[in-house]
């Protein structure tokens, strides 16, 4: 067993604090930050410890890049890890008085699919985490550590996708989605909500860039660095008695919009 095998949890422990960042998105100070959820403490993931009967907390994905083994396959995921809700969807991405005041309607309510600030927030907390985490990866791998000594190729690789989602993808959106949302101006995003009348164990918040539409239209040209991606917010809601689906995209993407537009008639069959 070699220096990097054998001190690897330590050694990519070093490289993910190194990238640490704690910083309200909202108003930018660095002051009172707390754990973050993208998806409700209150509302979804005590739904889902209540619906396993779990004592510990709610499932989520165990990335395989802990495991020397996987070391150079980074998008693996392994088996379902148990996550305690204190931890599971948190993020250092807003300090507590914002966290508080701008989720409140999400965390104290059910979802309505009529409210457009409803509907609004739960994508504004997916695309805050998103940023969050682009920031976090990016600065990562500026920084120095053995991690990146051993794998030269897959950080600059890493660094260069931070870069294009931030500079390119995901840029001037951050400034647009605050500035939306301190003028209560709601209107800026497209939706499609689906509701099931049955609880399912499942919540999502998340920004994701597919490749194809529904109907196999292309999307997205990852070969293309110089174009910024189309994204669409994938947020899922459980409640006690149905889930909310809701697929979200900015009305300034056309093409995500004919993904919703796809979306949709495939629902009506």
């Amino acid at each position: 067993m070699n220096f990097v095998e054998a001190n690897h949890n330590r050694i990519y422990s070093d490289f993910q604090h190194k990238g640490r960042i704690n910083r309200c998105f909202y108003c930018g100070t660095e002051e009172n930050i707390i754990e973050s959820h993208s998806i409700s403490e209150k509302k979804c993931l005590s739904l889902l410890v209540e619906s396993i009967e779990s004592q510990n907390g709610v499932y989520g994905f165990k990335h395989l890049r802990l495991s020397y083994a996987n070391w150079y396959n980074p998008y693996c995921f392994a088996n379902f890890e148990v996550v305690g809700t204190k931890k599971a969807s948190t993020f250092k991405g807003f300090c507590g008085t914002h966290d508080r005041e701008l989720f409140k309607l999400l965390d104290d309510s059910n979802f309505d699919e009529s409210s457009m600030k409803c509907k609004f927030l739960h994508c504004y907390r997916a695309f805050s985490k998103a940023v969050h985490t682009k920031n976090e990866e990016l600065k990562s791998c500026k920084e120095e550590s053995t991690y990146k000594e051993y794998n030269k190729t897959y950080i600059a690789a890493r660094k260069e996708d931070a870069e294009i989602g931030l500079y390119l993808d995901l840029w001037g959106y951050d400034e647009l989605m605050n500035e939306w949302l301190r003028n209560e101006d709601y209107t800026h995003l497209e939706h499609v909500c689906f509701r099931t009348n049955k609880f399912h164990p499942i919540a999502s918040a998340s920004l994701c860039q597919p490749t194809f539409t529904i109907n196999n239209n292309r999307l997205n040209d990852y070969k293309r660095t110089d174009i910024p991606l189309n994204h669409l917010f994938i947020n899922i809601v459980p409640e006690v008695d149905c889930t909310y689906i809701l697929v979200s995209c900015f009305k300034n993407q056309p093409n995500s919009i004919e993904f919703l537009h796809e979306l949709e008639e495939v629902y009506k069959g």
